[in-house]
């Protein structure tokens, strides 16, 4: 299955960037993401049973004449290539589209096998030790291990909620979350409406009106951007040389990449305004949160005028920003 309108695949990109890297280090390692929650009639502390992991080896393995990734060996960390060729396995294994899945993964965990997040979301596919446990995961700083499982997680959550949308969203906020959302009962995060636009170029309500028909409006993944994210570590991005006197800031996070998915869900919200503005990344430290950094998003202005015109016409279009000094 493939969504409306995305006709390049990502993978050939990601694939692009196996050539070493001109670029500096890469990006934060991703915030928060929720525990996607226990499977429906089955309790996360239960242990993975036979039959479970029968199904782990069903799902995981790749289809016939798909690329197979090669095992890295003992001590050997996850190549490029070999990080690339589990996303195209899994994906064409659990019949789901590569731009999407490559999309996911690269918003939880921009591609670092190392990641860990603050509430001990691990590795390329950000599962919670419990979840790892439930799906029989033995190492989910493996992604050769974990891209599979999280691929058949993903057809799961379709299945269960009959699209690849609300399947990223539960897998971002857990399933029970979604389906309070659905009920009427609980709203659904920010986060995690922002999620489900950089994956897919929907809204979470598009797609719970159903599949949508339109093309998706996400452009191809920059590989620049894609050859960052197999950088051996991953410190604060260093502050931008000579930023404008003004900045309307628009969105913020302890994820730097979850505050950019914010931006990126904006500028589909506000395109007349935002437009192809570049944002300024504004880093800092906040007492009391230990060596946590916090990401504000801003867009800069020369002037104190300009900056407060910007900010007038998003919140006359319904958005919302505040105008600060850099």
């Amino acid at each position: 299955m493939r969504l409306p309108g995305w006709t390049s695949p990502l993978l050939a990109l990601c694939l692009a960037a196996s050539a070493p890297s001109a670029s500096g280090a890469g990006e934060q390692s991703p915030g928060p993401p929720s525990d996607p929650g226990p499977r429906p009639g089955i309790t996360q502390s239960a242990a993975p049973d036979a039959s479970r992991s029968s199904e782990k080896s069903e799902t995981a393995a790749p289809s016939e004449g798909a690329a197979r990734p090669r095992m890295p060996a003992p001590g050997e960390p996850p190549s490029r290539e070999s990080i690339c060729l589990a996303v195209q396995s899994a994906a064409a294994a659990n019949e789901l589209p590569i731009e999407f899945f490559t999309r996911l993964i690269w918003q939880e965990s921009r591609f670092d096998p190392r990641a860990v997040s603050r509430k001990g979301a691990q590795g390329v596919a950000q599962f919670m030790p419990k979840t790892a446990i439930w799906r029989g995961l033995a190492d989910p700083f493996d992604p050769i291990q974990a891209l599979p499982q999280s691929a058949a997680f993903l057809r799961e959550l379709r299945a269960q909620f009959g699209n690849l949308g609300l399947a990223a969203a539960a897998y971002n906020a857990g399933p029970g979350r979604v389906q309070a959302w659905l009920a009427g009962h609980a709203s659904l995060p920010g986060e995690t409406r922002a999620y489900v636009m950089a994956i897919t170029g929907h809204s979470a309500e598009t797609w719970r009106a159903g599949e949508p028909r339109e093309a998706a409006p996400l452009p191809a993944l920059p590989c620049t951007r894609v050859a960052k994210l197999f950088t051996p570590s991953r410190p604060t991005a260093p502050a931008q040389p000579n930023p404008p006197a003004w900045g309307v800031q628009l969105a913020g996070n302890w994820s730097e990449a979850r505050a950019l998915a914010s931006y990126d869900s904006l500028k589909q919200q506000y395109p007349a305004i935002l437009g192809a503005r570049q944002p300024l990344l504004i880093h800092s430290k906040i007492a009391g949160r230990g060596p946590a950094v916090w990401t504000r998003i801003r867009i800069g202005a020369d002037t104190r005028e300009s900056a407060e015109k910007l900010c007038s016409n998003l919140k006359s279009a319904g958005g919302s920003c505040i105008v600060l000094r850099n």
